[in-house]
């Protein structure tokens, strides 16, 4: 009996233990699926906030608002200022386009009524016959255009035989230019050489102009001032004219160019009189 007891299986809690004589043990194990281990106890929840935390919580809420607000608003009031000023450029752009576009208009006008009257001008006439070329067009005019050297040096830049005009109140006078106009300094003086050059004049009383032929091979001819200079252009040896029309003769212009008479400068007036330019005038032959 007590053998009997001693291999017989013995049943635990766990599970059931056979003992027998085999060295081997073998063990089986019953799970309780419902027993729960201390080690996953569910958290302990937190305890409720104070009264003072919420009231701290809530005025952090109202400064975020308030600031997402105040950046709301700002950035509206930057997009409707900068659509009101794209909105007002291109008002002012269009109407610069709009003045652009009349003021070409009107200076195409003008430029065809003085082509057709400067065909028509006896002076011109003559010096159409005297550089043998067909015509002459105008491609400046000081009463359209800025009499400044940065605008009268744009007109007539690239350009070869050019007819200088100016106008006064008692005649015209100016020279030829054959040779083709090189683009000048901004800073320094130009001097444009040409093979073929002369001075002309023609009182408004007198019916027939003067050409005074320059002496002996010089060939400089056109004088170009830089922006910052206050003359605008002339003619070398001869005279120059400033930005207010003035007009300066130099001294020894009848050792430069043949004169008719020792008592007249090549303008036809007196070296003490003043002259003042009304309008400047630049024809291309064509």
């Amino acid at each position: 009996m007590g053998n009997s007891n001693s291999n017989s299986p013995v049943r635990t809690r766990t599970g059931v233990i056979n003992f027998d004589e085999s060295p081997v043990v073998r063990t089986t194990f019953i799970v309780n699926k419902t027993h729960v281990s201390p080690l996953f106890s569910t958290p302990k929840t937190q305890s409720p906030k104070s009264d003072k935390e919420d009231d701290l919580d809530l005025e952090i809420f109202k400064r975020e608002a308030k600031l997402k607000t105040s950046h709301s608003a700002n950035f509206t009031k930057k997009f409707h200022k900068t659509e009101r000023l794209c909105h007002s450029t291109d008002i002012k752009e269009s109407k610069k386009k709009e003045k652009k576009c009349e003021k070409l208009h009107r200076q195409n006008s003008q430029l065809a009524c003085m082509d057709k009257g400067v065909t028509d001008n006896v002076l011109v006439s003559f010096l159409i016959a005297k550089t043998m070329c067909d015509k002459m067009e105008a491609i400046y005019n000081s009463d359209m255009s800025d009499f400044d050297p940065r605008v009268f040096q744009s007109m007539i830049t690239c350009k070869d035989e050019l007819v200088f005009l100016v106008i006064t109140d008692t005649q015209t006078f100016g020279f030829y230019q054959r040779d083709l106009v090189p683009i000048a300094s901004k800073t320094t003086q130009l001097t444009v050489n040409s093979e073929s050059s002369f001075l002309f004049c023609q009182r408004n009383n007198m019916p027939s102009p003067f050409v005074f032929p320059r002496r002996g091979a010089k060939k400089p001819c056109l004088c170009l001032y830089p922006e910052t200079s206050n003359s605008v252009f002339g003619c070398v040896n001869a005279f120059w004219i400033d930005k207010n029309g003035c007009i300066s003769f130099y001294p020894d212009i009848r050792n430069n160019f043949l004169m008719p008479c020792a008592t007249l400068n090549p303008l036809l007036m007196n070296m003490n009189d003043k002259c003042v330019c009304n309008k400047v005038i630049v024809l291309r032959c064509l």
